[in-house]
């Protein structure tokens, strides 16, 4: 099992968990090596890691981000590469803030929601292609069926991204976003 801390400046201590496998060293590596992803991200990624039957965890042992770590190598479906993580990754033309800022303008809270005061966040994976693209969006945890269709909605909505890049060239990406749907 592996647990980290992302601080208010984006570092992050990896502390391994106990019981501890044989595993757990490939897990750091690939915790290591996704520093330029959200903390939301990355603690989707930890919970993934984590054994369920593990019945207490413990810290055993921390250490510090301080080693470059190469990317993980690709997914391959079909005959096309999908990577979780490249050199560059793709971003939002003008960049997270310009992004969360078409969220907001974009997302219709759907009345039935609103009324049920159903609120949450809906984790939404999708692959931004070669040329910005963004194609199969899927719901990787929803809240409720309305509110996973608008974030589905709004993502397949978005204008292209810059694409990420891999030795250079572009390359299609995996990227995973929180939608948070919360009622003043």
């Amino acid at each position: 099992m592996v647990g980290f801390e992302v601080n208010a400046s984006g570092q992050m201590k990896v502390a391994h968990l106990g019981p501890v496998g044989a595993d757990i060293h490939q897990a750091v590596r690939y915790i290591r090596s996704m520093r330029s992803q959200s903390p939301i991200f990355l603690t989707l990624l930890c919970a993934a890691l984590l054994s369920p039957s593990a019945s207490s965890a413990q810290v055993v042992t921390q250490e510090p981000l301080d080693e470059v770590v190469q990317p993980a190598p690709p997914v391959e479906e079909g005959t096309e590469q999908i990577y979780d993580i490249v050199e560059e990754m793709p971003e939002y033309p003008g960049g997270q803030e310009a992004m969360f800022k078409f969220l907001s303008q974009s997302i219709v809270y759907p009345q039935e929601m609103v009324d049920a005061g159903v609120r949450g966040r809906v984790y939404v994976e999708f692959i931004v292609r070669q040329d910005g693209g963004i194609t199969d969006a899927t719901v990787l945890r929803g809240v409720a069926g309305p509110l996973d269709q608008e974030a589905i909605w709004v993502v397949k909505t978005m204008p292209k991204w810059m694409p990420g890049r891999q030795n250079g060239k572009p390359v299609d990406v995996r990227y995973r976003l929180p939608i948070m749907f919360q009622l003043d």
